[in-house]
């Protein structure tokens, strides 16, 4: 899971948790935004790591899932196996990937 982590979670305020297709766009927007921001990027939801990413999690001001599907499925699993809430989710299910503006403008809109 080391590779799916950025170096900088431990210490970020905010950090994007993500699955799937959206590990790219999620490690370029940390790049972007810099500083306070982390992310974890799961390679798989089943079985689910809960031990690891409660870690990872834990005391964390700001998570917000990044999906590709209208439900928020990531954040649903995530509060069933570790009782963490997220802070919002941004979710597309348009059939499109997400792009690094897309993203970047959705977490601005949330953080304000």
């Amino acid at each position: 899971m080391r590779k799916g982590i950025s170096p900088n979670t431990a210490a970020a305020n905010t950090v994007l948790l993500g699955f799937g297709s959206t590990y790219g766009v999620i490690k370029e927007a940390c790049e972007v935004l810099g500083g306070d921001f982390g992310f974890v990027h799961l390679p798989q939801v089943w079985p689910f790591p809960a031990s690891a990413v409660s870690l990872l999690l834990k005391d964390k001001k700001n998570i917000f899932t990044v999906e590709n599907n209208a439900g928020g499925q990531l954040a649903r699993l995530l509060m069933r196996e570790t009782g963490i809430e997220v802070s919002s989710s941004i979710l597309r299910y348009d059939g499109r990937p997400f792009n690094v503006d897309y993203l970047i403008e959705r977490i601005k809109e949330l953080k304000k």
